[in-house]
């Protein structure tokens, strides 16, 4: 059969042009993914990778480890660690799971409207756009995309579910976006409006009971386990003084991630009108995207580039919404709006995807390692720690004046004695349970003895004297460079 041919019976065949479409998606998310295996995971997915190990280990988060984030990504990460034996592959894995689920369902979100093949076009521009965190960042774990992904399927139940059980899975879903990303429940405030602006309350009622029985089952477990007033102060509480310490600021590198911002909105404003014209369900999408911009006003405007993920479902909808309003075929004045609009978005979209490749492919052929073994005198630290014999399994070590210690401890397979991983937010930011949480974390190390001390001299500093007192008279030195010195205790080492 001619090759013609063979495109045109597979176009004719939706079904399979589709499945066709959606298996080069998967293929594409993948792609785009596929040179952060084995990258040793550093920043906040560090954190919360140590956190998931210590669950395996019978920890409960907040209870016994000091930690600012919900819960599901913690427990989800474990249950991928334990699957695959690594916490950087179970969380790259687990990361790669959410990116591809949430692409298919935008496809099939564009998909209810649009042919195949604009469908095909926008989600690979959703890719393009979710892909954001891993050109700064380059590792996996952030928390955003399993918020984002459960987002997208809680819009998804609201717009086409026709069932009272839909619209109670959505509920379950916006609780799953809160228990992975607090701010990102904002996103989802939407869904509420929506359903009460159009009288819906069958299924605002079934929605609302969703929400509030898993959000209830999750309140239950975490007072039965004894953790529920540290979650509440931890998760929420807390991240109010910590979005407080951190002030909005327009720094050089974070550029890129607001020009990220900008390419797409002057051509959803511009076609706003026709929008809500053509299709009024556009309107909760354009609330969507208004209410995520929100939330990212409220994290304090830093622009992280990974924040820019819970943005990236409700943009790509919207452009679709703003390019289906401007049909070519409509008037010649559309026409024109149109063709100017697509000039500029183009032109701006090819900007942002040289950046982003020229980004990615700097990854790829730069040495993996590079991004945590800055020096030498770092890689032999690293070495030594790792080749210390250690009297049991255990193999705790207490990182002082380093700026994740958690990415250490991963590196090195060590673990920090708790409810120690990462005390730095904790420790230096004023909130109402400092002094206690300080007490608590010095009790910590004390009890747990770890066998080895590692200073990061440049940092050390900021250690509490009782501490210092404490390590002086317990450790002796082992190792020392110009940057950083392992003390080992000296019951077991003398």
């Amino acid at each position: 059969m001619p090759i013609p041919s063979i495109i045109s019976t597979i176009r004719s065949n939706h079904k399979i042009l589709d499945l066709a479409l959606v298996t080069l998606l998967t293929i594409q998310a993948l792609t785009w993914r596929l040179p952060l295996i084995g990258i040793p995971l550093i920043s906040d997915p560090a954190i919360r990778a140590l956190v998931s190990l210590e669950i395996l280990e019978g920890s409960i988060p907040y209870r016994d480890i000091f930690n600012n984030k919900p819960p599901f990504i913690l427990y989800s990460g474990a249950l991928f660690s334990s699957l695959l034996n690594d916490p950087s592959l179970g969380y790259w894995f687990m990361e790669i799971t959410f990116v591809m689920v949430a692409a298919i369902m935008i496809f099939v979100m564009i998909r209810k409207t649009n042919g195949s093949l604009e469908s095909f076009a926008f989600t690979s521009l959703f890719i393009l756009f979710s892909n954001v965190s891993i050109y700064y960042y380059f590792t996996p774990g952030f928390i955003e995309y399993p918020a984002a992904t459960f987002t997208i399927l809680a819009y998804f139940l609201t717009l086409y579910g026709h069932s009272r059980f839909s619209h109670f899975l959505a509920g379950i879903l916006v609780a799953l976006t809160l228990m992975s990303h607090q701010i990102s429940l904002i996103a989802c405030a939407p869904i509420w409006l929506w359903l009460i602006f159009h009288r819906r309350w069958q299924d605002l009622t079934h929605h609302l009971l969703g929400l509030l029985i898993f959000v209830g089952a999750i309140l239950t477990w975490l007072y039965l386990n004894d953790t529920l007033h540290d979650f509440i102060y931890q998760v929420f509480i807390f991240s109010l003084f910590y979005i407080k310490a951190n002030p909005s600021e327009l720094k050089e590198f974070r550029l890129p991630t607001l020009f990220y911002l900008l390419v797409p909105i002057p051509f959803i404003i511009m076609s706003i009108p026709e929008i809500i014209r053509k299709n009024k369900d556009s309107v909760l999408i354009l609330l969507w995207l208004i209410f995520a911009s929100a939330a990212l006003l409220l994290t304090g405007l830093r622009l992280y580039a990974h924040y820019f993920v819970i943005l990236a479902p409700p943009i790509t909808l919207a452009l679709v919404y703003a390019w289906s309003a401007t049909d070519a075929s409509s008037t010649l004045k559309k026409s024109r709006l149109r063709f100017v609009l697509s000039a500029v978005f183009i032109s701006l979209l090819a900007v942002v995807t040289a950046y982003s490749s020229k980004e990615y492919f700097k990854r790829i052929h730069s040495n993996n390692l590079t991004t945590i073994f800055t020096t030498h005198e770092y890689s032999e630290l690293i070495k030594t720690i790792k080749n210390f014999p250690f009297a049991n399994e255990k193999r705790e070590v207490l990182y002082l004046g380093f700026a994740n210690p958690a990415a250490e401890a991963l590196l090195t397979n060590t673990t920090t004695p708790k409810p120690y991983v990462y005390f730095g937010d904790f420790y230096n930011i004023p909130h109402p349970q400092q002094d206690a949480m300080k007490k608590r974390w010095i009790k910590g190390i004390k009890s747990k003895t770890p066998t080895l001390v590692v200073e990061n001299k440049l940092l050390f500093h900021r250690t509490p004297e009782e501490l210092l007192n404490w390590i002086n008279e317990s450790y002796k030195t082992i190792y020392e460079s110009n940057q950083f010195r392992i003390l080992a205790i000296r019951k077991k080492y003398s």
